[in-house]
């Protein structure tokens, strides 16, 4: 059996891995609960960004445990500090430590969900 990409958190020890949960798609921005998708819309609007996918991931190595990884469809880099601003501008402070990766493209499937190969 081929193994297929979940967003499942787990952790690889030396048995194979251990199943930490789940992911959600609801992050904790300034103490609002606030939807990935809900994040992704924003980032949409900032010019040259044609798409985003917003997860949140776990990080056992960082003082706080989670990181929003934002992936972004662009054709030019976008500065950390303008998404940062777009953020604070609807959510208040972002306090959350967040990272941003580029892909060529953020492809939509038959059910309308963005997905990332």
């Amino acid at each position: 059996m081929l193994p297929f990409k979940t967003e499942d958190i787990i952790e690889v020890d030396s048995n194979g891995f251990t199943l930490l949960g789940r992911s959600n798609k609801i992050i904790k921005i300034a103490g609002k609960r606030i939807a990935a998708q809900a994040i992704e819309k924003i980032l949409e609007t900032i010019p040259n960004i044609k798409k985003a996918v917003v997860t949140l991931v776990y990080k056992k190595d960082l003082l706080r445990s989670e990181q929003i990884l934002i992936r972004l469809e662009s054709s030019v880099t976008i500065e950390k500090v303008i998404i940062k601003k777009k953020l604070n501008e609807s959510y208040g402070i972002l306090t959350i430590p967040f990272r941003i990766e580029y892909v060529e493209k953020i492809n939509i499937s038959a059910m309308g969900k963005k997905v990332i190969f």
